[in-house]
């Protein structure tokens, strides 16, 4: 019998410890806070963290409560407090119990928008906003179970590809154009989970010219096609006073999420609709994918 109470007691002695809270003295405990420190995942192929600051021009944040899905609280976070690779987001006093974290980040919809999501399920983001800047987004579930608080890092995800595009020795007659990339993603959800197919455009103007050059950035979705994107360049070019149009399909690609890719068209101050291509993506991010890039 004295064994059996012992056995008892153990059990009873590691069910307290495997709650997560022991503590003879809670006192000094900042009791019930959860602090979430955010990060920024890095780039393929970088390998030092990544400036918050740098990356993140606003955020927003949600929690739902996954007993009913209900959403609890919402809030700006606090982005000019970032030190290096962490932002601090301190969501307070909670009760106990389990819940899930949206964090979205650059995103006009989410973060200057007043709407309230329905549920975590309902919180994505769409491609091409913005333009310049990756979207970040991550949805985090966490158990709540110490009276002692909760505090952990997460990493938020970023939803797209970044591309440079490079036009060189631009002829006098070309005045503007569109780089079209079609075949890409239309929503990212806070998981990142893709879907939906949609055209990316960035446009250029040779008023932006530096020395008959244009370089600019812009941020794409991932490709959803299994035969990839196509890139098209279309150019809008003076003929004697009259405009005309020209569009060429210029590759393929496949685009993936946290990638860096370039896109450089050198038109040798020639004939525009004659252009030198060539297009680097980053081969590094996947093995399999032998071949990345074709006409």
């Amino acid at each position: 019998m004295i064994k059996n109470k012992a056995f008892i007691y153990g059990l009873a002695f590691m069910a307290v410890l495997w709650q997560g809270c022991w503590h003879e003295d809670l006192s000094g405990c900042d009791k019930n806070v959860v602090e979430i420190s955010l990060g920024v995942e890095s780039l393929k192929g970088q390998n030092d963290p990544t400036d918050f600051a740098e990356e993140v021009d606003k955020a927003r944040f949600f929690i739902f409560d996954d007993s009913d899905g209900t959403l609890k609280d919402d809030g700006m976070v606090d982005v000019s407090s970032a030190e290096g690779a962490v932002c601090n987001l301190r969501l307070g006093e909670m009760e106990l119990g389990k819940y899930t974290l949206v964090v979205v980040a650059n995103d006009d919809k989410w973060c200057e928008g007043s709407e309230l999501p329905l549920s975590a399920d309902s919180i994505s983001v769409n491609t091409g906003m913005p333009v310049d800047k990756s979207s970040f987004v991550r949805r985090y579930s966490f158990s709540h179970e110490c009276k002692c608080g909760y505090s952990d890092y997460v990493e938020l995800y970023r939803t797209d590809a970044l591309v440079k595009l490079r036009l060189l020795n631009i002829p006098e007659s070309l005045k503007s154009g569109t780089i079209t990339v079609n075949q890409v993603a239309e929503v990212c959800s806070a998981d990142t989970v893709f879907s939906g197919s949609a055209n990316a455009d960035l446009h250029f103007s040779t008023s932006e010219a530096e020395n008959a050059n244009i370089e600019k950035w812009f941020t794409v979705f991932p490709s959803t096609d299994e035969q990839g994107s196509y890139i098209w360049l279309h150019l809008n070019l003076d003929n004697n006073g009259a405009v005309e149009n020209v569009s060429e399909r210029i590759g393929r690609v496949f685009l993936k999420r946290n990638s860096v890719n370039e896109i450089v068209v050198d038109f040798n101050f020639g004939n525009p609709s004659d252009p030198e291509i060539s297009v680097d993506v980053d081969r590094e991010w996947d093995s399999t994918d032998n071949v990345i890039f074709d006409v």
